[in-house]
């Protein structure tokens, strides 16, 4: 049997089963003389184990994304504690300037808009400086 030309020289095609050979057989052996149940647990396995690694990742997003807050609200609380500035909602301010944050980086990163990494600082900054007010001017 002949297939088409690969690099490694001629393709062989496959032989598929005559159906009429296996018409008195069990419909698990009909397909390559192999019960189904054993075909599928391969595809089972993978698609478990791919499960569970997405979960994981799923998972070490999730502490990644709760250690970045706790580190944004701990320097916001930090400055309202030494008295550098006030503010009226720290937990907020950490939900929105991480999503500035993340907004900015993906546009940064797919570049759906020109931004360059100063105009992405001047935004950050801008947040700041409103949800932040500064001690002396409160």
């Amino acid at each position: 049997m002949e297939g088409r030309q690969t690099a490694r020289g001629p393709r062989r095609r496959r032989r598929r089963p005559d159906p009429a050979a296996h018409r008195g057989a069990p419909a698990s052996h009909r397909r390559g003389g192999r019960p189904a149940d054993r075909r599928a647990r391969p595809h089972i396995g993978r698609r478990a184990r791919r499960g569970r690694r997405r979960e994981a990742f799923a998972r070490g997003q999730a502490q990644r994304y709760q250690a970045w807050h706790r580190q944004i609200h701990d320097l916001a609380e930090r400055g309202v504690a030494d008295g550098e500035f006030a503010s009226r909602d720290l937990d907020g301010f950490t939900v929105r300037f991480a999503a500035l944050a993340d907004g900015l980086a993906l546009q940064r990163l797919r570049q759906a808009h020109p931004l360059s990494t100063e105009e992405a600082r001047r935004h950050l900054n801008r947040l700041i400086e409103r949800e932040l007010v500064p001690r002396s001017s409160a």
